[in-house]
């Protein structure tokens, strides 16, 4: 059991780290704003501001935690935990048979089974994560707003807008990526230009040595120096000595 612990601390983990947060949207200033706030200040957070960067959590009464549900349900929301519970499944048993190539077809029949019965009763509506995610919903939509929501996704249009804009997006996904190289082309192009019309230099400096050279050349590489010496003079003053 402590084994099947470690995996499943490992794929949370994996899980949490490919999860869509935008973590990795962070600007370098950001960053640097990161590391330069005190340890009890979350990134991004102001001092002297902690009171007013979290807001307080909203009150939701039984009724209003039934609308949110109701349009969790409708929408579709309330799948994105299990398909992020299925994917953590997929990871976990790809371990499993990391661990042992060979698995009992009864070992993989009990793992599928156990794991898919553990997403379905976390994603009940009386279940903890439910709890965590109405809130967020009651943060930024009141009662009247879900209710509106509701009635619309009732009518012909909104029922459906819930069934085709899942194809649009996956249509919009796929256009942006065709067109992505070729984006990528104009924005090269034009950063370039920008750069060269300000003169800013985006290489590294070089190397006090190899800038003295530069200098010496007038920034051209210097000519290769000739492998034979050249012979030295005769020492005239010694030849008269003699």
């Amino acid at each position: 059991m402590t084994r099947l612990h470690g995996l499943l601390a490992v794929l949370l983990l994996a899980a949490l780290c490919a999860a869509p947060a935008h973590a990795a949207d962070t600007t370098p200033a950001q960053a640097d704003a990161a590391k330069a706030a005190p340890a009890d200040q979350a990134p991004g957070q102001s001092a002297g501001k902690d009171a007013a960067a979290k807001k307080p959590a909203p009150k939701i009464s039984p009724e209003f935690r039934t609308d949110i549900l109701t349009f969790m349900h409708m929408t579709g929301s309330d799948r994105v935990g299990r398909m992020m519970g299925a994917e953590m499944a997929n990871r976990l048993l790809g371990l499993f048979y990391q661990r042992n190539p060979n698995l009992a077809p009864e070992a993989v029949k009990v793992i599928q089974e156990e794991l898919m019965a553990t997403i379905e009763d976390e994603c009940k509506d009386d279940a903890p994560l439910m709890n965590l995610l109405v809130p967020v919903y009651a943060t930024h939509f009141t009662q009247e707003d879900i209710q509106g929501l509701i009635a619309f996704y009732k009518t012909p249009l909104g029922a459906k807008a819930l069934k085709v804009m899942p194809k649009v997006l996956g249509d919009a996904m796929e256009a942006g990526q065709q067109y992505a190289p070729t984006m990528a082309k104009t924005m090269y192009a034009r950063l370039e230009k920008r750069l060269e019309a300000e003169g800013i230099e985006t290489e590294p400096a070089p190397k006090d040595g190899a800038k003295a050279d530069a200098d010496k050349t007038g920034g051209k590489e210097a000519a290769p120096s000739d492998s034979k010496a050249a012979p030295e003079e005769p020492n005239k003053d010694a030849d008269a000595k003699k």
